[in-house]
């Protein structure tokens, strides 16, 4: 079991969460001090309280009507070796973009709850003592229904005559306004940017900002999402981001998200939306949602690229296949315009050479006597041909057999020849 001690330092943690340092000039209110000792090191801490104690919690929640006012404590525990004079403030607050809670600078005016709270301008605090301050809330009759964020803080101001530094420390005033409570949030600026992955059998990277506001009149979360998908549904990836954990009613959150694994469709449509949260301490809510939507071109260059390479390469190949094709089509008809050429000398010369043979062969041995059956006188031309190949069963080193001489008789007449070998 925690003991009241512990939980008591626990809840001072807890108080302190506001700590602010801005710059104040030498025009600032003159009855903000520092120490008396600034060699001391000042430690002190600022938790809400009732008229009597710390109440252990961590801010103040309040739900009032239009027009109604309360009185709220804050105990201021200096924790220093030397009494300390602490000037008091009230501020609107904001939550940063880290979802942490603070007030406006000294330097900058509050327009809305900050200037509900009546507080007093400065306490006195001895070495090692608590002191309870009271403090007003008045909501105007024309308050607005809805969260209304300020902050109280208690600091000390360090520096020379001409520029100061304030440091102040202090908790969260949340006032609810009742009335018609409207959770509502919206999506805007959308904007995504795809990067292609040159490698065609990878996908490539979306990332996609947007910001979510809270255009509502309550502090909620959200929980926001970010969707892609191509034409007809197709390659479709669904990444969630981080929470929003709180945020007041006019703030946004700019939230930037990388989807790595987006494969390109010429177009792709990317849709951001918001689904609220609720926060701890409040009454449930009405869930509210927003989106918004936008279409990026998603051009897939590498596989446009390996397709040109491809269809490239066919038509090399089929214009080189054409070519062979044509080139020994031309081939085939040269040879055999070659060999018929050449055919055609062939048979030219083989009848010069027997012209030549015949006209060199012929003996007439006297007058010619009549053809028997013809009655014409003819030529006898006797002509040895001679074989040019072996027979195939010769034995190596036998020497070949002398040829028979074959006979052939050329008859030739005034108008023909007849040749008959014997």
């Amino acid at each position: 079991m925690i003991s009241p001690l512990l939980s008591r330092a626990a809840a001072i943690v807890l108080g302190a969460t506001l700590l602010a340092v801005s710059p104040v000039g030498a025009a600032g209110p003159a009855r903000a001090q520092a120490p008396a000792d600034a060699s001391d090191t000042v430690t002190w801490s600022v938790e809400p309280a009732d008229a009597s104690s710390a109440t252990g919690e961590a801010w103040t929640e309040l739900t009032l009507d239009a027009g109604q006012s309360v009185t709220e404590h804050m105990m201021i525990t200096n924790r220093g070796g030397s009494d300390v004079v602490f000037r008091l403030s009230a501020a609107d607050g904001y939550f940063t973009d880290s979802g942490r809670f603070t007030m406006l600078p000294a330097d900058e005016a509050s327009v809305d709850a900050g200037t509900w709270i009546t507080i007093a301008e400065s306490v006195e605090v001895g070495a090692g003592d608590s002191v309870i301050v009271p403090f007003t809330v008045d909501v105007p009759a024309n308050a607005t229904p809805g969260d209304h964020p300020a902050g109280v803080a208690a600091g000390i101001l360090t520096g020379d005559s001409t520029i100061g530094v304030e440091s102040r420390v202090g908790f969260r005033v949340m006032t609810r306004v009742r009335g018609d409570l409207a959770p509502a949030l919206s999506v805007a600026d959308q904007q995504a940017v795809y990067s292609p992955s040159w490698n065609p059998f990878l996908p490539g990277s979306l990332t996609v900002t947007a910001t979510i506001v809270n255009s509502g009149n309550t502090r909620i979360g959200a929980l926001p999402r970010v969707t892609s998908s191509g034409p007809l549904g197709l390659f479709a990836t669904d990444t969630t981001p981080a929470q929003i954990a709180e945020f007041a009613p006019g703030e946004s959150r700019t939230i930037t998200t990388v989807m790595p694994e987006v494969w390109p469709a010429f177009s792709t449509q990317v849709r951001t939306t918001a689904a609220s949260l609720a926060v701890g301490g409040t009454e449930p809510l009405r869930e509210a949602t927003g989106s918004a939507q936008t279409t990026v071109a998603t051009i897939p260059w590498s596989h446009l690229l390996l397709l040109a390479t491809l269809a490239l390469a066919v038509v090399l190949l089929r214009w080189r296949g054409t070519t062979r094709r044509k080139t020994v089509a031309r081939m085939v008809d040269e040879a055999r315009e070659e060999g018929r050429r050449q055919g055609s000398m062939t048979n030219a010369g083989l009848a010069v050479l027997v012209i030549a043979a015949v006209a060199g062969g012929i003996v007439v041995s006297g007058a010619s006597p009549p053809l028997a059956s013809t009655g014409r006188s003819a030529v006898f031309v006797d002509v040895d041909v001679t074989p040019l190949s072996l027979a195939p069963s010769m034995s190596p080193g036998t020497p070949p057999p002398t040829p028979a001489p074959a006979r052939a008789t050329w008859v030739m007449t005034r108008t023909s020849a007849v040749i008959s070998v014997s």
